[in-house]
């Protein structure tokens, strides 16, 4: 069988692969810019609702995402939260 006469049809399939992880790269930083916002919302929400006295650890490790394994994640480090 001739793979020239298949090159179009490789070289489409291709292209759209490629189109559809640039899509999902941008997806994913859409993504990791929003949890952030969360992280950081969610951080000062925490020292305005907890009284000093009564707060736990808080973690402020952030995931850590790799293309080759997306839910490995950093160690956490515990911290006492201040006022």
């Amino acid at each position: 069988m001739n793979d020239q006469h298949h090159e179009p049809a490789y070289r489409a399939a291709i292209e759209s692969a490629h189109a559809e992880l640039r899509q999902i790269g941008e997806t994913l930083n859409q993504l990791r810019a929003r949890q952030e916002q969360i992280y950081s919302a969610a951080e000062a929400l925490e020292l305005l609702v907890s009284p000093a006295d009564a707060r736990r650890p808080v973690s402020t490790a952030k995931p850590v995402y790799s293309m080759g394994n997306p839910t490995q994640q950093a160690p956490v480090e515990k911290v006492r939260a201040t006022a």
